[in-house]
């Protein structure tokens, strides 16, 4: 049902950080954020008939008919259309053209319909179609609504759905007394898991290295399925929590720690209204996984299943909280804080169609975009089961991805079919090679740290000739720089590392500083370092300042401040000390760019730099506009 009037409101938790992804004035070229969904034809359908049923699933949805802009406040905002007149594209009949998700149409969220399909026709009859829509508009479990649906319209069979909870009443219900209620208990349970596990699950480069290419290397079998779901109630607890549960067991030998933290993706439908509601209402949560003191699997499987449970009842909160409680955290330890791995378990993608792959097969394709962290989906499918690991080759080159996804499915082996395995044993069976098993890594809260990535970044510093960095009792790091000139600082180079160590979950901030006149001969030596002269020595400070200094630092505080009037000089342009304004970062880039200046970018305000430092990146590019 459409109404003659435009209904406009806030854009739901869920959608915030796709929306702040797809919505950066400067954003890259790169592959748009789209969800797409084969949908079955009926034989001899006309593409007259197909617009049409493309068109009353439109007129349907108000999620398909909802424009998304920046409002007067800085703050996004939805604006569900009266109506809206979908696209379609006709795909290319060559061969190599045969694949139709290898179209890329251009959905523009902000002026048109958040949907279109891609079809190939023979004459004037459809043969395929793939329904594309805007991954900030729906999640995967709405996307198989919607084909569903559609379906149902090309068969002239539509079942009756009364859709009355819109994406927009969600947001609109988000915003009340009541569920900030439940986001405050979500944020203390958010805010407890903070505290165990690493600030980063695995040592993942920031930016890509010129080697750096991204594979997707996929498992599949029967047998798998089957050892899933014997595994699963042998130990009382379900298949998604199992396999979550071997993953984390896997990091943990992997890595030699016996902590780790896995963000797990899960759609928030858990209300009878939301269940046939098509939107973006999937989120994640950090999930943390101890294996210390536990001796068999049995134990951690039942803490695992209690904890994931915990998290997914839990996972009404705002991502902007969330990613401020971990900016904060990240500005504690001086150090990047993200997972960095991901699990999704699709048990919405059952079809009818298998593949009975009934031997376990591993195979592996390159893609066409870079990955910045270890994703890890889980598809059902009819008795059979797919892992799929997409990854950057820095970090599990080709072999060592098979190799990884090999161990997953033997441990998956052994707890299905051993009594009750030590905990020991699985993960002194782990054997994947990894990049910190060389020289040059020293291991801090659990998370791997590469010295030369922290002397590189000292090295940045204009007054720095030379840098090395050592490892300290205590779990510490002590960097030692030569410099030409005395007026280098301890203060000046901690905030320049807060700057860098923020991108790069290879990094930290050093503890202890000791500036000299002069590098050794031997710079990888710490005691020849010692015997340098010293201009200052000392622990890591961050001074206070109480007003802007220069043209560019004072502009970019006056222009955050009228996001944040709580603003100060002295504190970092992160996600913390935004106020709770991240959302409005977009505004706040697109003002930086009105007013003529260049040089930052989305990631420069979402770390943990001190205003000076983001202000030293500013360029005045041209004339205000």
């Amino acid at each position: 049902m459409t109404s003659g009037r435009p209904r406009l409101g806030p854009i739901c938790w869920a959608q915030h950080w796709l929306w702040l992804l797809d919505s950066q004035p400067d954003r890259p070229a790169a592959a748009p954020l789209l969800l797409r969904i084969r949908i079955r034809v009926p034989a001899g359908l006309h593409l007259s008939a197909f617009r049409e049923a493309l068109g009353r699933l439109v007129a349907n949805n108000e999620a398909l008919r909802t424009l998304y802009r920046i409002g007067d406040d800085g703050l996004p905002q939805q604006i569900v259309q009266p109506s809206a007149e979908p696209a379609i594209i006709v795909a290319d009949s060559a061969p190599e053209a045969r694949d139709l998700d290898a179209y890329t149409p251009a959905i523009d969220i902000t002026r048109g319909s958040a949907a279109c399909a891609v079809v190939r026709i023979e004459g004037d009859v459809v043969t395929a179609a793939v329904l594309v829509v805007h991954a900030v508009v729906v999640d995967g479990y709405a996307m198989t609504l919607l084909r569903k649906e559609f379906e149902a319209i090309l068969s002239g069979t539509p079942a009756v759905v009364e859709r009355r909870w819109q994406p927009l009443d969600q947001a609109l219900a988000e915003s009340s007394q009541q569920w900030r209620q439940v986001n405050d208990r979500a944020m203390e349970h958010w805010k407890r898991g903070l505290a165990v596990g690493p600030h980063a699950s695995l040592p993942f480069y920031w930016q890509s290295p010129p080697e750096s290419v991204s594979l997707k290397t996929t498992l599949s079998s029967k047998i798998l399925a089957g050892h899933g779901e014997l595994a699963a109630a042998k130990y009382e607890t379900t298949l998604p929590a199992l396999l979550q549960t071997l993953l984390a067991v896997l990091l943990c030998g992997w890595t030699g720690h016996l902590t780790c933290a896995i963000d797990s993706i899960f759609t928030n439908r858990w209300p009878r209204r939301m269940s046939t509601s098509v939107g973006r209402y999937a989120g994640g949560g950090r999930v943390p996984f101890d294996l210390r003191g536990l001796p068999t699997f049995s134990l951690l499987a039942r803490r695992s299943l209690a904890s994931l449970v915990t998290s997914y009842r839990h996972g009404k909160y705002d991502v902007g909280e969330v990613t401020m409680m971990e900016s904060r955290e990240a500005a504690r330890i001086g150090a990047c804080f993200a997972s960095a791995v991901l699990f999704e378990y699709h048990d919405y993608t059952k079809s009818a169609a298998s593949r009975r792959v009934e031997e376990p097969r591993i195979h592996q394709t390159p893609l066409d975009y870079r990955v910045a962290n270890l994703l890890v989906d889980v598809f059902p499918s009819d008795g059979d089961l797919s892992i799929s690991l997409r990854a950057p080759t820095e970090v599990l080159p080709g072999p060592a991805a098979r190799r990884f996804l090999d161990q997953l499915r033997g441990l998956l082996s052994v707890v299905a079919e051993e009594p009750d395995p030590s905990l020991s044993e699985l993960l002194a069976s782990v054997d994947v090679p990894a990049p910190w098993k060389g020289p040059g890594w020293v291991a801090i809260r659990d998370s791997w740290i590469k010295l030369e990535d922290v002397a590189h970044l000292l090295r940045d510093h204009p007054l720095v000739s030379a840098a090395a960095v050592f490892p300290i009792p205590s779990g510490r790091l002590h960097a030692h720089v030569a410099t030409a000139t005395a007026g280098l600082s301890i203060e000046e180079l901690d905030g320049h590392m807060r700057a860098g160590v923020s991108h790069y979950p290879t990094t930290m901030l050093p503890h202890v500083y000791t500036i000299h006149a002069s590098a050794p001969e031997a710079s990888h030596d710490a005691a020849a370092w010692e015997r340098q002269p010293r201009l200052a020595a000392g622990p890591a400070v961050r001074a206070a300042r109480k007003e802007p200094e220069g043209a560019e630092e004072t502009f970019l505080a006056t222009t955050i401040s009228g996001f944040n009037p709580e603003l100060t000089v002295d504190m970092s342009a992160s996600y913390a000390e935004l106020g709770g304004a991240f959302l409005k970062v977009p505004a706040i880039l697109t003002q930086v760019k009105r007013a003529g200046y260049t040089g930052i970018a989305f990631g420069d305000l979402v770390g943990t730099a001190p205003l000076t430092q983001v202000a030293a990146k500013l360029v005045r590019s041209r004339t205000a506009t």
